[in-house]
């Protein structure tokens, strides 16, 4: 019992620490383009949207890691394994964008096809500006994933820190 206690505890600690991770990333995105909005005077404000974006991310990542765990063998290339999920995850943050974006519409009372057609303000550019953005911000953790993986815990966590670490989830 204790030791099934221990595993709901280290998922939950996981699951929390990788939600706060994106939340952080998402909400530096919005202050950024606040920022710039607020210079052509435009008051914009979508903290919450980067926040539930963040937790439906997370819970997709999470659940995709037990559901298809990278398959690790001895030679076999972590970054590519972690480069194809990496897209996977990266399209689906893509995805949860024009969703919010499109309910965010409904909130201003506008059709949600309409205001997902002008994503980006349509631009495609922007779109894959933006979804470079996520993947940078998704790669940094599937490689800490898959370094920890295909290392083990205590030896990656003695190569990053020069010690013998905590044991963290």
């Amino acid at each position: 019992m204790g030791f099934k206690l221990e595993k709901v505890e280290a998922a939950i600690k996981k699951g929390l620490i990788l939600q706060i991770y994106l939340a952080v990333w998402f909400c530096a995105l919005v202050f950024l383009s606040d920022a710039i909005l607020e210079q052509a005077g435009v008051p914009y404000f979508t903290y919450g949207f980067a926040i539930l974006k963040a937790s439906a991310l997370s819970r997709f990542m999470l659940v995709g890691q037990k559901l298809f765990p990278l398959p690790f063998a001895k030679g076999s290339s972590v970054l590519w394994l972690v480069f194809r999920r990496s897209l996977i995850d990266t399209a689906f943050v893509l995805a949860l964008s024009y969703l919010f974006y499109g309910l965010e519409g409904m909130i201003h009372h506008k059709d949600f096809f309409e205001t997902v057609q002008n994503f980006c303000k349509g631009s495609w550019e922007h779109v894959i500006a933006l979804s470079l953005c996520y993947w940078l911000i998704i790669l940094p953790y599937l490689i800490y994933c898959g370094l920890k993986k295909a290392m083990g815990a205590e030896q990656l966590y003695a190569y990053l820190l020069g010690v013998e670490g905590p044991r963290l989830p």
